[in-house]
């Protein structure tokens, strides 16, 4: 699976990260600070509902925005994801361009709030 999201996002001039662990993934949000990241629920250490949890409530990672990805479809995992503070939930299987539309989404989110919207200049 990190091979078809590195694939994806990487043709779409994105650079990825990749990580074994729920807690890899939070360090990384730390050190990196990333334009936007992309979270499986299913992770070892720490899901990514708590990984979730652990960024919104950090003054250093909060505004991150996230893209959940899940096998994990139903109505309530869907409606956690979005009240822990995703910005959006694809579910698998998914559709490259449906992932690319969510991360362009939220990277342009990231930009906007961080006052670097090109069309502001």
């Amino acid at each position: 699976m990190c091979v078809l999201l590195d694939h994806t996002l990487t043709s779409y001039e994105f650079t990825c990260h990749t990580v074994d662990s729920g807690t890899e993934a939070l360090e990384l949000a730390r050190q990196v600070h990333p334009a936007g990241i992309v979270l499986d629920v299913n992770m070892p250490g720490m899901s990514g509902f708590e990984v979730l949890s652990h960024m919104k409530g950090s003054r250093y990672t909060k505004d991150i925005p996230v893209v959940m990805l899940s096998s994990r479809g139903q109505e309530s995992d869907v409606l956690r994801g979005f009240s822990l503070g995703a910005d959006d939930y694809v579910v698998k299987p998914f559709n490259p361009m449906e992932l690319r539309g969510s991360s362009g989404r939220s990277s342009h989110q990231a930009s906007t709030r961080l006052g670097n919207d090109p069309r502001q200049r």
